[in-house]
């Protein structure tokens, strides 16, 4: 079989005497005539040269016009020889197309790609063999369904930067093990009534836009150290945080309130003299103040009584009987 249309390829045939039956040798190629049918129209000359092999064996150089045909029927004749006479077939330009039956495979190797079209994998399995080199691989746009009981995995490092977007239809699952870097993103409403389960390793996150009635289930251990973030949505309604544990991070501390921040002491606490805040409004509540120690002024002191917290100016009512201090001062 040939490649259509192409030159540069080589029709063998041999030569043989009409008197003794043996090989003949030494024609020159203007004393062979090399002529073709193709796809049942006349004889035409061949256009490329005829060149001997040896011991008998001659070939047509063929030129791309020799070669463009479906079928076609070779002749060559010489003086005292016997007639050669043949069919050749062509591939018909069909080259980088493959039918594959039943429980047939392709492997794919580097710089390959399949382009999957609609309705031509429909209940069929597609298995990607692994190979060591990944280069050239490359992922087609388009989108495969997944029919009930089929599952896509992906190994690592084969969709390294690489986007994988699923639809999952009604009682289909996705697995997906992720690893450093990656990340699922759950679309809204693209999970509707569905169940996403992943296992989260060390240093990933899942990020999920939760709809009305949905919930996330956090398994035992499963979220030790992890993050879990929620986004916001102005639809509360059936929303619900189940049972669990939260461990947080080093530095962060959990206090009950009102009663831990009605009992804290803030013996120890940062100066932070002159500067509003809710700490210094306490202490005038608790800690000593004088109304003499600075003329005209209000003095209130840390937890220590004696270290200046901050000071205010204080307005007096002509007539009225002045105030001299507050708490134990």
């Amino acid at each position: 079989m040939y490649d259509r249309n192409r030159s540069g390829q080589f029709v063998y045939f041999s030569l043989v005497s009409v008197f003794s039956g043996t090989p003949v040798t030494g024609i020159a190629s203007g004393n062979i005539s090399g002529r073709v049918a193709k796809d049942g129209a006349a004889l035409g000359v061949c256009a490329g040269p005829i060149i001997e092999d040896g011991g008998g064996l001659y070939h047509l150089n063929a030129f791309a016009a020799d070669t463009d045909f479906n079928n076609a029927g070779f002749l060559f004749t010489a003086s005292g020889c016997n007639v050669v006479a043949f069919t050749a077939l062509s591939d018909q330009n069909t080259s980088g197309k493959l039918y594959t039956a039943a429980g047939m495979q392709v492997n794919l190797l580097s710089g390959q790609t399949v382009g999957i079209y609609s309705g031509n994998l429909s209940g069929q399995g597609v298995t990607t063999l692994t190979n060591s080199d990944k280069t050239g691989y490359t992922v087609l746009s388009g989108t495969t369904w997944l029919n009930p009981g089929q599952q896509v995995g992906v190994l690592s490092g084969q969709l390294s930067g690489q986007p994988l977007s699923a639809t999952v239809n009604s009682g289909l699952s996705v697995i997906a093990t992720l690893y450093p870097n990656q990340s699922v993103n759950v679309n809204s409403g693209n999970l509707s009534g569905q169940p996403l389960t992943a296992t989260v390793g060390s240093g990933l996150f899942v990020v999920a836009s939760l709809l009305s009635g949905q919930t996330v289930l956090l398994g035992s251990g499963s979220l030790s150290g992890q993050q879990v973030v929620a986004l916001t949505n102005l639809d509360k309604t059936g929303y619900s945080v189940l049972s669990g544990t939260v461990n947080l991070a080093s530095g962060m501390i959990a206090q009950e309130i009102p009663k831990a921040v009605l009992t804290w002491n803030f013996s120890g606490a940062p100066d932070v003299s002159g500067i509003p805040n809710l700490l210094n409004a306490g202490r005038l509540l608790t800690n000593p103040v004088s109304m003499t120690a600075l003329s005209g002024k209000m003095v209130v002191y840390r937890e220590d009584g004696a270290t200046v917290a901050y000071i205010r100016s204080v307005t007096v009512q002509s007539g009225a009987q002045p105030m001299v201090a507050l708490g134990g001062a």
